[in-house]
């Protein structure tokens, strides 16, 4: 199964979110500029993706992966194991995202180095 995701930005206040559009692997971003880019990696179908920044994506799946990706080249910058992930929340204000997955696990992460922070 391979999700698609778009990206939108609001003509009014210049936010940008992420949302998906369709189920199916290799997980497809449009980003920079109008070329969609092919994130290929994640073995199940992606839960959540979210921008991190310009040019950094993180995606969340249950083959108990967070991945961080360059949103330019596509490539796998760093992959973090854990348990199943089904919940991703980005906290830009303060460089944290906060995922959580099977087993009751919450972890905090770096959100642009997925470092683990700390773990509940």
């Amino acid at each position: 199964m391979t999700q698609r995701l778009r990206s939108r930005q609001s003509r009014s206040s210049g936010e940008s979110w992420t949302e998906i559009v369709s189920a199916s692997l290799p997980v497809s971003i449009p980003c920079c500029g109008s070329a969609w880019r092919f994130y290929t990696g994640h073995t199940e179908e992606v839960r959540a993706a979210a921008f991190v920044s310009a040019d950094r994506i993180v995606s969340i799946i249950g083959d108990s992966t967070a991945r961080l990706w360059d949103a330019w080249s596509g490539k796998c910058l760093r992959k973090l194991d854990t348990n199943p992930l089904y919940v991703l929340a980005d906290d830009p204000s303060r460089g944290r995202l906060v995922v959580a997955g099977g087993r009751g696990n919450v972890r905090m992460l770096d959100r642009l180095t997925l470092q683990v922070m700390a773990t509940f």
